[in-house]
């Protein structure tokens, strides 16, 4: 658990390659939904959308239930198809402001420039 709350804290200093590598010696240690979810946000920021939709489907594969990870999946998968279909003009979508949603869907938080 000393890996996930490492792993937050970096993620809040805008580290987000460290915290990457926290999460994933926290989910080898005990398997953890959780540090697969945060590491997934991580991916994100970084803009390693593959990497990120693989962590989101371990973790619905773990918990079939968690509606905050099917909401994320869906949400990320629409949004990589958006890149794909015109990669240089993401920047104009309506709330491109580099936030990463936060854990309840609800709040965002800003990324490191």
């Amino acid at each position: 658990m000393v890996h996930i709350y490492a792993g937050n804290l970096l993620m809040t200093t805008g580290s987000y390659e460290d915290a990457t590598k926290a999460f994933t010696n926290a989910d080898n240690i005990h398997k953890s939904p959780l540090a697969l979810y945060q590491r997934s946000r991580c991916h994100v920021a970084l803009n390693n959308m593959n990497e990120a939709l693989k962590d989101l489907n371990k973790v619905i594969e773990a918990s079939p239930n968690d509606k905050v990870a099917i909401s994320d999946k869906e949400c990320l998968t629409a949004l990589k198809m958006v890149m794909v279909a015109a990669p240089n003009s993401t920047s104009n979508l309506p709330g491109s402001s580099g936030a990463v949603a936060s854990g309840n869907g609800l709040n965002s938080q800003p990324l490191a420039s």
